[in-house]
């Protein structure tokens, strides 16, 4: 690759040169994420990551309303809960935004379903859980600490993708939350935004 210096299938190169000879930093930088999306993909299939039926995940999400209200009222245990109360009532992190920004955290919220999965169960928690959320907001202290949409960010989609992948693998929660944090970087790829393509 002309820009990160990895190596890379030679005809797919030569293709892209033949189809752009202006290789300015622009284009190597097109290739150079062209290249690496390729990589991932690949990778993605043989690790055993499944094709996500994006019309199909509105439905997969809605069988999940249940636990996501009980963790949103506190009822029921949640992992990304509290994680982010320790860290927060530590001072490690200031704020929750701050948690919330750092890489450990963004590449482990959605695993393989990648921005594209954080967006669409970001919009969908929201819009299902609106008066709750504002209502629960002047009194939980992790609500009112960051707002809602971090904190919808920060525990009801990862808490929502663990329950998916752990069902897509068929595995507990334990691993599910593993393989957000394994499967972090080629979803980023994979599952990019589609506004995101370079």
């Amino acid at each position: 690759c002309p820009l990160c210096c990895e190596p890379v299938d030679e005809t797919h190169l030569y293709t892209f040169v033949a189809a752009h000879p202006r290789m300015n930093i622009r284009m190597q930088s097109k290739f150079c994420h062209e290249h690496k999306k390729r990589s991932a993909a690949l990778r993605y299939t043989e690790l055993g990551y499944p094709v996500i039926q994006w019309h199909k995940l509105e439905s997969r999400m809605q069988a999940h309303w249940p636990h996501v209200e009980a963790v949103l009222a506190g009822t029921t245990p949640s992992y990304f809960r509290d994680r982010l109360e320790k860290k927060v009532a530590k001072g490690e992190e200031r704020t929750l935004f701050s948690t919330i920004m750092t890489d450990e955290f963004k590449s482990s919220t959605t695993g393989y379903f990648g921005p594209r999965g954080a967006r669409t169960m970001m919009e969908s928690i929201t819009k299902q859980f609106a008066p709750q959320i504002r209502r629960l907001a002047p009194t939980d202290p992790l609500i009112a600490s960051g707002g809602v949409s971090n904190f919808v960010q920060a525990v009801l989609v990862p808490e929502l993708a663990s329950r998916l992948v752990g069902e897509d693998m068929g595995v507990g929660g334990e691993r599910a939350r593993e393989l957000l944090g394994e499967s972090g970087r080629i979803g980023n790829l994979v599952n990019e935004e589609e506004d995101d393509a370079i």
